[in-house]
């Protein structure tokens, strides 16, 4: 089995020695940041993409010629889907690293919930100005008994749910496939991408995205969607920028037509010095890093030694993405 992954980014040298231990019948052909290899990638079964420029990756892929399974070390795929579908074959299995990351980011959310629940980032201000005040105007709310809706119940989705649950919220959520064939552990209702499920969102205290980018989900948060959010409601994004409408989201802050936003990621990353979100007091904006933890590699490097072994046997791998829906 010949495996090409990048040697010096993403997984490093600790993941070049687990998967040498995995088996004497694996070969790496590496690539560099730049997509560059002293190999010959048109031998490679397997290609691991990791995360490095579309340019790079492009100029690696393109010196494949047959791979029989493609996996990156990501769990979306809309940002190179182009580039999966030029030099990836239609019969190559595609697979992702949706799980490796899913509690931290769930993790996230609660604290963004909690954070905003007790005005953190209120007292924060306060203590750079050195001001000792009570804002009895902009007092606490708890978190226990709020209503939680979320976009989107795939792993992040289902983790947050189960945290949520257990801190006593109500939650609710949409996903793509008919509420009937889903049970969901923490949810108490879930609806299907296909019912009337923006009106649900005027009981949410807070509205979490955490669904995939496809076709179906572009700008899922617009002005009609805002519009069913209450004006006391926080809107946090943890998935893909391109999932709301800035423009719309803008407006319904600076009218503060809805409480806030809490956003991990943007359309264009890095949010641009001249974005009005910025300078928003209701919109806080963290890097894109809602994902880190310290177990993400070991987490990464135990699923695809997992779907190596799975492979070898013939078996189903895991975290197959559907060319269809594109995850």
């Amino acid at each position: 089995m010949k495996i090409a992954v990048n040697s010096s980014a993403g997984l490093g040298h600790n993941f070049n020695d687990v998967i040498h231990a995995a088996g004497s019948d694996i070969e790496l052909l590496s690539y560099d940041n730049d997509g560059n290899s002293q190999h010959n990638l048109a031998e490679a079964d397997v290609f691991i993409r990791a995360h490095i420029p579309n340019a790079a990756l492009e100029r690696a892929l393109s010196q494949t010629h047959s791979v029989k399974w493609f996996h990156t070390a990501s769990a979306g795929v809309d940002s190179f889907w182009d580039l999966i579908i030029k030099y990836v074959p239609e019969n190559a299995i595609i697979t992702n690293s949706s799980g490796t990351m899913s509690l931290p980011i769930a993790e996230y959310c609660m604290a963004q919930i909690y954070s905003i629940a007790k005005q953190l980032p209120l007292f924060v201000r306060m203590q750079d100005r050195h001001t000792w005040e009570q804002r009895t105007e902009k007092i606490s709310k708890d978190v226990c008994g709020a209503n939680l809706f979320i976009i989107g119940l795939g792993s992040i989705g289902s983790d947050l749910a189960k945290l949520a649950a257990a801190a006593g919220m109500h939650v609710q959520g949409v996903r793509r496939t008919p509420a009937s064939q889903n049970t969901i552990a923490g949810v108490d209702q879930i609806w299907s991408m296909q019912e009337n499920w923006q009106n649900a969102l005027a009981e949410a205290d807070y509205v979490v995205i955490s669904a995939p980018l496809t076709p179906e989900t572009y700008k899922i948060i617009n002005k009609q969607t805002l519009s069913h959010m209450k004006s006391s409601a926080w809107l946090i994004n943890i998935a893909r920028g391109a999932l709301v409408d800035e423009n719309a989201l803008i407006e319904a802050l600076e009218a503060t037509s809805i409480g806030g936003a809490a956003l991990d990621v943007a359309e264009t990353e890095p949010l641009p010095e001249s974005s009005a979100l910025w300078r928003l007091p209701n919109a806080l904006i963290t890097p894109h890093i809602s994902w880190m933890s310290p177990k993400i590699l070991q987490n990464h490097i135990d699923l695809i030694l997992k779907n190596i072994q799975r492979y070898r046997e013939g078996q189903p791998l895991l975290n197959i993405v559907s060319r269809e829906y594109r995850y």
